[in-house]
């Protein structure tokens, strides 16, 4: 984890009326507020550090800029045009099995915010496959072992940890 280099508790307010992007029709304003989530966003990432080999998970909780923006960000990627959506995912997913807590808020968030509207359905599964996919490419999402009451990957799928129940039982 690297220090912010700034005071990140102070952008959260910064973020929290700007409009939803499904709700503006003018493309330049539609243009600045991805812009700004981006700014926002690659700074969630460079807080996160650099992704080594062989690290170690991050099991501090996100602060509230990390959680305000990661929360943003997935409620408005169905939203957010095409040729910009990689940019808002891939590099969170990128760290894996690094920041469970993270990427859970995330998807958690995704699922959340788009679920519940039919007309969002078929771009939430989209984006869905897309993540899914990216994560067999990745080493930091190769485990020695699984376990669906303790793996991280379930989040990708909408899923907390502890959520399933053992069937065995």
């Amino acid at each position: 984890m690297r220090a912010a280099g700034l005071q990140t508790d102070l952008l959260v307010p910064l973020f929290k009326p700007l409009p939803p992007l499904r709700t503006i029709s003018d493309t330049a304003e539609q243009r600045h507020i991805c812009f700004l989530l981006e700014q926002a966003f690659l700074q969630v990432i460079y807080e996160l550090g650099d992704i080594k080999e062989n690290s170690l998970p991050i099991t501090k909780y996100p602060d509230d800029f990390e959680l305000a923006i990661l929360r943003q960000v997935a409620s408005e990627l169905v939203a957010i045009p095409d040729e910009k959506r990689e940019v808002f995912w891939k590099p969170l997913l990128s760290y894996g099995y690094i920041i469970p807590r993270s990427i859970g808020v995330f998807c958690k968030s995704f699922f959340l915010y788009n679920l519940g509207f039919p007309e969002r359905h078929e771009k939430t599964a989209e984006i869905l496959r897309a993540m899914v996919q990216f994560t067999y490419e990745l080493p930091t999402w190769a485990t020695k072992h699984a376990s669906r009451h303790e793996d991280f990957r379930v989040a990708v799928v909408g899923m907390q940890q502890g959520f399933c129940f053992d069937m065995d039982r």
